[in-house]
């Protein structure tokens, strides 16, 4: 038998069935249906985060960065990506005031064995204090030993430049992560 997304059977129970009692399993497509116009009518007031138009916030002297982890298990990163890109639509100088930055291997809560952002918080309250804008973010993995890197702003990726791996001032940002074609003179099919 599947097991249903967690938050999700969560949100319908506890939010819309108003029941941990309410099995998610027995519900009808129309059901569904149902309870997602009832979410939409009790929560996008209270709970939305998915307007785009942020011109409040900037005409306040708003300063954000939201960084999201590629390996996050429960929130979805392609739906920050896709925020992120219709802010920029609707402002194509929202980068100004808003910034969003990826974090490859990177679970949910900063776990994983990609490098975590423990800092973002100093950088931007360098950004509102002192008008340094983070084009990127210190980072650091969390096993041991600890491995500094750069999280690029979406969408650039952190590019390897040479050096030592372990060390941040080995990668760069750029528009992509390159591409190198392999040379084996002995596999000329590669």
């Amino acid at each position: 038998m599947p097991f249903p997304f967690p938050i999700s059977k969560e949100w319908i129970q506890v939010f819309l069935a108003k029941g941990l009692d309410y099995d998610v399993s027995d519900m009808s497509e129309e059901d569904f249906s149902s309870f997602l116009h009832v979410s939409r009518q009790l929560y996008t007031s209270i709970l939305g985060s998915d307007d785009p138009d942020l011109s409040d916030f900037k005409a306040a002297g708003g300063k954000m960065i939201t960084r999201h982890g590629l390996a996050d298990e429960l929130i979805f990163s392609n739906g920050s990506a896709n925020y992120y890109e219709r802010v920029l639509a609707l402002n194509p100088k929202a980068k100004d005031f808003y910034r969003y930055f990826e974090a490859p291997g990177v679970g949910h809560c900063g776990l994983g064995v990609g490098a975590f952002p423990r800092q973002a918080f100093n950088s931007l309250v360098r950004w509102v204090e002192n008008e340094t804008v983070p084009d990127s973010l210190d980072a650091e993995t969390t096993f041991q030993p600890t491995r500094p890197r750069i999280l690029c702003g979406y969408p650039q990726v952190a590019r390897y430049q040479g050096g030592n791996p372990d060390d941040a001032s080995s990668y760069k940002c750029a528009d992509t992560l390159g591409t190198k074609k392999a040379v084996h003179p002995d596999h000329s099919e590669l």
